[in-house]
């Protein structure tokens, strides 16, 4: 996927209505909240969409700052079956949201507001043939932003998506794509009539993916991503990796792969920080796993990690000229550590969880990493009631990305949070669900300088038809 995917992507592909149907929920809580959604979906032969409604807001928890906020988002889908196999299909999203930062607690702020608006869309067309499964796909994606400093932009990302999956022979899987996208904007500030100009920049990338089947057994894959950037040049991006069922109920999996991310817009004109003779920062992964069953009931799984990376782009202090801080290439990651992740299904109604992440060697402080976490659940349903739960534990951790200077300063702590929620429903479209977050009523920060709520409840009520 290119850039900034230097830790992987998430994809997600929306359902296709398939019925007339119709959610309705709303909910009140802690602070003021409150959250109303609608989604109504519908399908006429061969054509099917879905409309979704959203609004959110809250009162905010600081007292020493304004943490308001509310959005209204608003989503569309609309899809075609041309033939038997090839359809079209567009969706359309607008966010608006209006929010406070109340600073740090060293700094807290009552009017820092942001006004942001972000709209945009995609079409696909998709085609399924002896050749394998084509698909085009052209999106579009819009920002217009107002501070409360007098800080105006807008900007916009036009881009195209273009691959075929394909089996030439028994046991193979190829993918062939192409990427295609042209960023930017402009900004300005009207307070003090700066004028921070107008930039874009293009990046496009030819791609394959081959995954190959061998013996029965051996899941062998390999791909190659050749990166055009319009500053840069070219960056090679390999991936190899192989899955290796042992047996009915053990598998091995192992990794090679290279990300990158090159800088943004802002970082490279926009900002005092700026420096336009940034290059881009580089990883490396590499993994090894094992996924093993037990019965029918009981999966564990365990991974293995290296990650190296360097010239991460970090604000370098004592910049020349002063007394400015300007953003370099001088930083590094080199981490390994182990995670193990857990699912047993107790009983019918009874189902628990949970992963342990631990970085056994941290060689360069990372901000936002804690070298320990623990998070599990369980789920409890009875007839028509549940009960939920879950735990997160994090431990040895820094706030701020220039940690390494000053350890102790930035040095987060330890916290513990739990969460309980149940629902029951009252007849079959309706739903009542209540939960409690942070139920111990901990007090810490995910966050440096910015303290989280204690304990807040809600209510919700969902209506299906």
């Amino acid at each position: 996927y290119g850039t900034n995917a230097t830790a992987g992507v998430v994809n997600i592909v929306t359902e296709r209505p398939e019925r007339f149907g119709m959610d309705l929920s709303g909910g009140v809580g802690s602070f003021g909240s409150s959250h109303l959604f609608a989604r109504h979906t519908g399908r006429l032969g061969k054509l099917g969409y879905q409309l979704t409604v959203a609004r959110r807001r809250t009162d905010g928890h600081r007292q020493d700052g304004n943490s308001a906020y509310e959005g209204n988002f608003f989503t569309a889908y609309l899809g075609y079956d041309l033939a038997p196999r090839t359809s079209l299909e567009a969706n359309a999203t607008l966010a608006d949201l209006y929010l406070y930062d109340p600073g740090p607690v060293t700094k807290p702020a009552a009017n820092d507001w942001y006004d942001i608006r972000r709209w945009g869309g995609d079409l696909t067309l998709s085609h399924l043939s002896r050749m394998g499964e084509s698909y085009l796909k052209l999106h579009a994606n819009y920002g217009r932003h107002r501070f409360f400093d007098g800080w105006r932009s807008f900007d916009r990302m036009l881009g195209v998506m273009l691959y075929h999956n394909l089996r030439p022979l028994r046991g193979t899987t190829a993918t062939i794509g192409f990427d295609y996208k042209r960023y930017g904007g402009d900004a300005q500030n009207a307070t003090s009539a700066v004028d921070y100009g107008r930039y874009y920049l293009t990046e496009w990338a030819p791609y394959v993916h081959v995954q190959q089947l061998l013996l029965g057994r051996l899941i062998a894959s390999a791909g190659l991503r050749l990166e055009h950037h319009e500053l840069y040049g070219y960056e090679v991006l390999p991936k190899v990796g192989m899955v290796a069922h042992v047996s009915r109920s053990t598998s091995l999996r192992g990794t090679v792969a290279k990300g990158f991310r090159s800088p943004s817009i802002r970082e490279l004109y926009f900002f005092p920080p700026h420096n336009p003779e940034l290059l881009p920062d580089e990883i490396w992964n590499y993994e090894l796993g094992i996924e093993q069953r037990v019965g029918s009931r009981l999966r564990l799984e365990a991974a293995f990690y290296r990650l190296r990376g360097e010239n991460l782009i970090v604000i370098a202090k004592n910049s020349t000229p002063p007394p400015m801080d300007k953003l370099t290439n001088a930083g590094k990651v080199a981490n390994t550590g182990y995670e193990v992740t857990w699912q047993w299904e107790a009983a019918g109604s009874l189902e628990v969880g949970g992963s342990w992440s631990h970085i056994v060697d941290m060689e360069v402080t990372v901000a936002n990493a804690p070298r320990r976490k623990l998070s599990a659940y369980a789920t409890w349903r009875v007839g028509p009631a549940a009960l939920m739960g879950d735990v997160t534990a994090v431990q040895d951790w820094y706030g701020r990305d220039n940690a390494s200077p000053k350890p102790n300063y930035y040095r987060m702590d330890d916290y513990v949070i739990v969460n309980m929620s149940g629902e029951v429903k009252i007849f079959r479209p309706l739903l009542l669900r209540a939960s409690a977050r942070n139920l111990l009523d901990a007090q810490y920060q995910a966050m440096w300088g910015y303290p989280m709520p204690g304990r807040t409840v809600q209510c919700d009520l969902v209506v299906s038809f």
